[in-house]
């Protein structure tokens, strides 16, 4: 009877002993507690921690200028960080965690401006599943997709995307244009488009930091001949479309004799030749599907039918996206979307002035035979 009285004394004192150490570490605003399930478990939130124990890798960080952060510094110093930096636990030497130190993966700028702000701690979003470092960076460059407002500069977004298909110089961690794509949430034609800038002109990359010059421009110049690159260049303003290059290098090449070309890229494209001769195939066909489908959304528009043109220009969204002349799918204001249909509305309107024209002709030559 004794004994048994011991052992719940016992049970109850090892309780209360537990009870008490989890409601200390509740109470511990550092301490990071995590979901339930599968994935809940590898993912958890740390209420307030020291930003000197969040430390910077460069590696992480795909950008390479931070830009301006005083918006958002203004902005925390009003209404306090309201998206916590995401992070992984920091390891020693032996692979052990470094108790309360962390590595950031997503939020340089958040941690940045948070000390502008004259923050000490902050919350934290930390992930266990996070180890591999070409799984970071994919979880970096994911989130810094879905803000268009601090989208990354074309050339850091470029560079990400060439060291998760290298492998970051290692050949077993090489990975596929729709596994880059899908690690970062964009369209693999958007990786594949990417990617060439790198070896872009240095004028052509100065002008792209700079602002001066538009991404769609840009990988069209690219894909020039250096002589006719260098004749075009100083014609185009930072909201040349893909089609403007194209026609400048056509007409450039027509008045020297010469072929307009595609600069060579020292990054190969996987696939076959006739994969390749498929796919452009297949992408004239939906070209033409697109000015057909642009040209109803015209129509509908001048007779007032603004829902079925809207409805229709949503299909446009969705084959230009796939044909990869638009970044954005869902969102009829981004300006990728608004330069592709633009083009396509003036292939349209050219269209039907050569068929006014051809109209017009024929009935001069009726005239006449009367």
């Amino acid at each position: 009877m004794a004994k048994k009285k011991a052992k719940k004394a016992k049970a109850k004192s090892q309780g209360n002993a537990t009870a008490t150490k989890e409601k200390t570490k509740a109470a511990d605003p550092s301490a990071v507690v995590f979901g339930t399930g599968k994935k809940g478990k590898n993912i958890g939130i740390a209420a307030e921690v020291p930003l000197d124990n969040l430390h910077e890798i460069k590696k992480f960080n795909p950008r390479s200028d931070l830009g301006d952060i005083s918006q958002l510094t203004a902005s925390i110093k009003k209404k306090g960080l309201l998206q916590p930096p995401v992070v992984r636990p920091k390891k020693d030497k032996r692979g052990n965690s470094v108790d309360g130190e962390y590595e950031v993966l997503c939020g340089y700028r958040r941690k940045a401006s948070a000390i502008a702000a004259g923050l000490k701690a902050v919350p934290v979003v930390v992930r266990l599943d996070m180890d591999n470092d070409l799984d970071a960076l994919g979880l970096a460059m994911s989130e810094n997709s879905t803000d268009a407002r601090y989208a990354l500069p074309p050339l850091d977004e470029a560079a990400a995307f060439n060291r998760m298909l290298t492998g970051d110089g290692d050949k077993k961690n090489e990975m596929s244009f729709a596994e880059v794509a899908s690690a970062c949430g964009c369209s693999a034609m958007k990786v594949r488009k990417s990617v060439p800038l790198l070896d872009a002109p240095r004028e052509v990359k100065r002008r792209l930091a700079e602002g001066t010059l538009s991404k769609q421009a840009a990988i069209a110049v690219t894909k020039l001949d250096t002589k006719v690159q260098k004749a075009v260049l100083p014609d185009l303003g930072d909201r040349a479309t893909e089609r403007e290059v194209k026609e400048l290098a056509n007409d450039f090449a027509e008045a020297q004799g010469v072929k307009a070309g595609k600069g060579k890229s020292k990054r190969p494209t996987p696939g076959s030749s006739g994969d390749k001769i498929a796919l452009r195939r297949g992408m004239k066909d939906v070209r033409r599907m697109l000015l057909l489908m642009t040209s109803d959304v015209v129509d509908y528009e001048e007779e007032g039918k603004e829902e079925m043109a809207l409805r229709l220009k949503h299909g446009v969204a969705f084959g230009l996206w796939s044909i990869g002349e638009c970044e954005h799918p869902d969102d009829l204001d981004d300006n990728s979307f608004l330069e592709a249909f633009g083009g396509l509305v003036e292939q349209v309107a050219e269209m039907s002035s050569e068929e006014e024209e051809e109209g017009e002709e024929e009935e001069e030559g009726e005239e006449e035979e009367e």
